[in-house]
């Protein structure tokens, strides 16, 4: 691999990757350098066991797929069994120290933490959830209803977390947002969370987004019947820098970060393919909108 493409990944000082994305890049780095000395999964992860007693098997994949950190040692270790020299050797390890990095602390359950640094460091996102408003773009309010209904999040933890999801969420109005394209089913502006106010606060939200210039807003009515993602929320988080799609997929209890996410993609295809355009979609906002003011 050339030197160029290592000094383009980590040849910044004012605009590092982040510790996510730096992991994401530093596999990706690593599983080339890997296949360039003809090296299989099961072959590399024994030379490591020769170099690194503690050393497991599986960990080499974790490592490629952006899922752990590296010690110092075990980086060593790794650019001695695959051969790297001179000024790559010092560029992984450079990437090395940034995904070590920790980062700023947020509000949100631990499985969910590695999303928030993706997204803050996606240049585009794009969500899509059936039957409730995506979390990203909530009201302090709204998120809140939804919260206390958790049986995972304690009563106490409620209210601060809230105030972080909306508090996260204002970064998609900044001017510098990434490209953002919220695709939500019609039952998730006809659930009730809460009360009128509470809706009225979090639809205006969503009205609002709807006319940013780097967003779309667009709905999937009821009567567009069956696509792939019914009762399937996620996420999808492209990440220039790493020129790579993860697309985060939660749970009850936790969530999956998926490298290979064409499936999602063509999913997500799929269902905006169903979704009334964006002036369809801003008109329902309204005729809800004007619907809860009549209450």
């Amino acid at each position: 691999m050339a030197v160029g493409r290592l000094e383009t990944l980590v040849g910044m000082t004012e605009d590092e990757p982040g510790p996510v994305v730096a992991r994401l890049l530093l596999g990706d780095e690593l599983r080339k350098f890997r296949e360039g000395a003809g090296l299989s999964l099961e072959q590399a992860e024994a030379l490591l066991k020769e170099r690194l007693p503690k050393w497991y098997r599986t960990k080499l994949n974790k490592v490629e797929n952006g899922a752990l950190k590296t010690t110092e040692a075990e980086i060593a270790a790794l650019v001695d069994a695959y051969g790297v020299t001179g000024q790559q050797v010092a560029e992984i390890e450079r990437l090395a120290r940034e995904a070590r990095r920790k980062a700023a602390p947020s509000r949100v359950p631990d499985w969910f933490k590695q999303f928030v640094s993706l997204s803050h460091s996606a240049d585009e996102i794009r969500m899509w959830s059936g039957d409730l408003i995506p979390g990203q773009v909530h009201t302090s309010a709204y998120a809140r209803e939804c919260l206390a209904e958790s049986v995972v999040i304690s009563a106490a933890e409620v209210g601060p977390i809230a105030e972080d999801r909306q508090k996260r969420g204002d970064a998609l109005f900044k001017a510098n947002a990434p490209r953002v394209w919220v695709l939500v089913g019609e039952e998730a502006l006809l659930r009730r969370v809460g009360s009128a106010e509470v809706m009225r606060g979090q639809l205006k939200r969503l009205r609002a987004l709807s006319t940013l210039p780097h967003a779309s807003f667009r709905v999937v009515p009821l009567a567009a019947g069956p696509h792939p993602a019914i009762g399937y929320p996620f996420t999808l988080l492209y990440v220039e820098r790493a020129k790579s799609t993860i697309a985060y997929v939660e749970s009850l209890t936790g969530a999956d970060y998926i490298k290979k996410s064409d499936t999602y993609t063509l999913a997500f295809q799929r269902i905006e393919s169903k979704a009334l355009d964006e002036d369809a979609s801003r008109a329902m906002l309204d005729r809800l909108l004007s619907d809860l003011d009549q209450e």
